[in-house]
């Protein structure tokens, strides 16, 4: 199995593996899969900025992988979320407020106010399980500081949705 290395990144996450085989370098992606793969895992949680930094040090490497392929990156996250306590079944999410912002925040690629406003304590205070949010902060990082091209959202009984595009070098559909 062949693969590219690639120089030390600012971003370090905790842990780097693919399926079956553990990896502590980011910068490794398999060539012999159809699909290459990364899979990435951090903990411990990591600061926002952090998440951010991983989100553009995975950028790096999509630009700069030696191939003519399109690369996607796809990824999930969550906005407030409270699993367990008083605000689980709610008419809303735990926290409408932050739902509200954060969409903002990424539909607009605004990280300066996501840095700004979100810490380990204010995603706390939105619900036991915000954290999720961390997952979209890096989607954004792969992105860049730029507006989504699709943002939709959706007020469910218990907890709000959304769902974002980016594309960083412009739109090809």
């Amino acid at each position: 199995m062949a693969s590219v290395p690639h120089p030390r990144r600012a971003a370090d996450p905790a842990e780097h593996r693919r399926p079956g085989r553990a990896q502590h370098d980011i910068g490794r992606v398999r060539e012999d899969a159809h699909s290459p793969l990364a899979h990435i895992f951090a903990p411990p949680l990591p600061s926002p900025k952090r998440f951010w930094d991983l989100g553009r040090a995975i950028r790096s490497i999509i630009d700069e992988y030696p191939s003519d392929r399109k690369i996607a990156a796809i990824g999930s996250g969550h906005l407030s979320l409270e699993l367990g306590g008083p605000r689980q079944f709610g008419e809303t999410g735990p926290d409408p407020v932050f739902d509200r912002k954060a969409i903002d925040w990424l539909a607009s690629g605004d990280i300066d106010a996501i840095l700004e406003n979100v810490t380990h304590e204010s995603m706390s205070g939105s619900g036991n399980a915000t954290h999720g949010f961390l997952d979209l902060i890096l989607m954004m990082g792969i992105a860049g500081p730029e507006k989504a091209a699709y943002v939709d959202e959706l007020d469910l009984f218990h907890t709000r949705e959304m769902y974002m595009t980016w594309y960083p070098e412009g739109d090809s559909r």
